[in-house]
């Protein structure tokens, strides 16, 4: 078989997932969702498809008649018939596949670059990201897993302040490389203040933060700053916001553009109930928040930063008193996805920004459960220990 022809290596492909089930899961594991790209042959493909997923038998008899009713070339089915392969080659035909499709869509990409008359460049840089970076799935062995570990351990960079210190020692010291965290609160209990405290307490010349912000513009956000830090500091800080879009899809491919850019310590989106996603008319709003989150927490393993996402709170839990991970607005796949969830709970009243507050950590992916006791001061905008009540900007040092 003669590997530099696209056609023979997805007829060997068909040939061999109709062999059974356990043959297109292969093919699928090693492969982009779209792995046979020619007309007449990816009709067959989707048949074996979906025939595998619903644990329905199949074989060249087994399937013809759909094929006729779908007015597939049987030309091809005979082909298949004749066809060989082997199965051991089945892992390096994907490879070969898969390297034949990147270079089609890098190509295609490049040809819709020379029509475009106003090309938005990122845009073009995130879809070639994508095409190149796209991840096959793979096992990884205790061996790797044991390396990964010992190396996330020796990198300090990876766990990241939030400018609590009595937070940091909830959360085993802060935030990691990876993780999708939570900010949960109902309207004024201070999830804006908390998310961009926490963003801003890893923000370095050398590492820089990305806040998302869907409820206030950059210029807003930087007034309540002021009111903290002086014109010189905020000026110097490596502090970079995103308020133009509330689109999940556009949102993600600048963050994936930032990323490669600048070193990235952080991002925050405020918040999670503000995205726009784009799903199916037969979606419900649900399902769009389940989306944006497990996108979220694909980011963050991807970039390998944390990633600090604001959620509103059902309105019942100011009746029913301290907040639950239940009180989550909208989806119990934030609660899944997470790996922190930090629930805010004024313990009073806030009088004008002001009051006794708890941040409860509801979720902890590996560490305890508990609750920090901390002061929101609203006019100055930010989260202070309850214990000192003197400025804390942990940040700084």
């Amino acid at each position: 078989m003669s590997l530099s022809n696209r056609a023979t290596i997805e007829t060997g492909l068909l040939c061999a997932a109709l062999c059974g089930p356990e043959f297109v899961a292969e093919i699928q594991a090693r492969t982009q969702p779209r792995p046979i790209r020619d007309p007449d042959k990816a009709g067959y493909w989707q048949i074996l498809q979906r025939r595998a997923e619903n644990g329905e038998p199949f074989d060249l008899d087994t399937i013809i008649d759909e094929c006729e009713q779908k007015k597939l070339n049987l030309q091809v089915l005979m082909g298949l018939q004749a066809a060989r392969f082997e199965c051991g080659h089945i892992p390096y035909y994907c490879e070969q596949l898969q390297r034949l499709n990147e270079i089609d869509d890098v190509r295609s990409l490049g040809a819709k670059l020379l029509k475009d008359t106003e090309p938005d460049v990122d845009d073009y840089i995130a879809k070639l990201d994508e095409i190149r970076q796209t991840e096959l799935a793979t096992l990884c062995t205790q061996g790797k897993a044991l390396e990964a570990m010992d190396a996330r351990r020796a990198n300090p960079a990876a766990v990241h302040k939030t400018g609590l210190a009595d937070l940091d020692a909830a959360l085993g010291g802060g935030l990691k490389a990876g993780q999708l965290v939570v900010v949960g609160g109902r309207p004024g209990s201070g999830k804006s203040v908390l998310m961009l405290q926490m963003l801003l307490a890893s923000v370095s010349p050398a590492q820089a933060g990305v806040f998302v912000s869907l409820e206030m513009h950059a210029a807003e956000i930087s007034e309540r700053l002021c009111t903290r830090f002086s014109r010189d500091i905020l000026e110097d800080l490596n502090l970079h916001y995103l308020d133009s879009t509330s689109n999940l899809g556009a949102i993600l491919a600048l963050l994936k553009v930032t990323a490669r850019r600048k070193n990235l310590c952080g991002i925050a989106v405020d918040y999670l109930q503000l995205l726009e996603v784009a799903v199916s008319r037969a979606d419900n709003r649900e399902r769009e928040i389940a989306k944006a989150s497990r996108s979220l927490k694909r980011l963050a393993l991807d970039l390998q930063v944390p990633i600090i996402v604001g959620s509103q709170l059902n309105r019942d839990t100011e009746k029913r008193g301290q907040p639950t991970l239940a009180d989550l607005r909208e989806s119990g796949a934030i609660e899944q996805d997470a790996d922190v969830v930090i629930l805010i709970h004024p313990a009073k009243n806030l009088d004008e920004g002001e009051g006794e507050t708890k941040l409860i950590v509801a979720k902890n992916r590996g560490g305890r459960l508990s609750t920090v006791d901390v002061q929101l001061d609203g006019p100055r905008y930010h989260f202070r220990p309850k214990a000192k009540f003197e400025e804390y900007d942990a940040w700084r040092n």
